[in-house]
């Protein structure tokens, strides 16, 4: 079985929600520009034709329009639908539904089950070794954190709101994911974009990103007492 790019797996399906929502370009264009967006037409086909790996904002902004467009409930795992072969890293690829339950708040931990050709040579025993030599040793990880799972999710989820609060922290961007998935299962940007909610605007977003790194300053003192 031949793979795919995330942009191409997000692409179809985002092309394909819009479709049975009866929802055009133009209409989802306009939604957008209610979550600070401003997207034209052409830029939504851009996305839904896969050019490029769609930003964690970039996918939740789409859901976020179509929802408000369709009237019906839109999620970011509904982008991961299918059974595809998906090109996750250069070394690594997996299965379409290990990548959804990863971006619903499921284990990152991928299996030789979300593997295809598991025993093959760069398969994920191998290629676990590799993505877990990228963690610095110094990286203040939750004890009994898998560091290459940290990396994975690290390559596969973490956008420019993870990017800018591990500086804000004075964190790697290795610590920073491996403690927000200890705490909320999820990479720090979605729960920020979960607890502010769709309508959620820049005020909001800062409350509750002020709120996050009060959870996480108490989690990095406490350890894991």
């Amino acid at each position: 079985m031949s793979s795919e790019t995330i942009g191409s797996l997000v692409g179809r399906n985002a092309r394909r929600l819009r479709r049975d929502a009866g929802t055009s370009l133009d209409d989802l264009a306009r939604a957008s520009a209610l979550y600070g967006a401003a997207w034209t037409p052409s830029r939504v086909s851009d996305i839904e034709s896969g050019r490029g790996t769609p930003s964690l904002s970039t996918m939740l902004v789409y859901c976020a329009a179509l929802t408000r467009t369709s009237g019906g409930d839109v999620t970011l795992p509904d982008l991961f639908e299918g059974s595809a072969v998906v090109q996750l890293t250069d070394g690594l690829e997996v299965y379409a539904s290990a990548m959804r339950r990863a971006v619903g708040g499921g284990s990152t931990a991928f299996t030789a089950e979300d593997v295809p050709h598991a025993n093959a040579p760069g398969s994920l025993p191998e290629i676990g070794d590799h993505a877990g030599a990228a963690v610095p040793e110094g990286s203040r990880l939750p004890s009994g954190a898998d560091r290459a799972a940290v990396a994975l999710a690290v390559s596969a989820m973490t956008g420019l709101a993870d990017t800018r609060a591990a500086k804000t922290l004075g964190l790697d961007i290795f610590e920073l994911t491996a403690w927000s998935y200890r705490l909320w299962g999820a990479p720090f940007g979605l729960e920020r974009d979960r607890r502010a909610g769709p309508e959620g605007n820049a005020q909001r977003r800062g409350q509750v990103t002020r709120g996050l790194f009060s959870e996480l300053r108490t989690a990095l003192a406490e350890g894991d007492h």
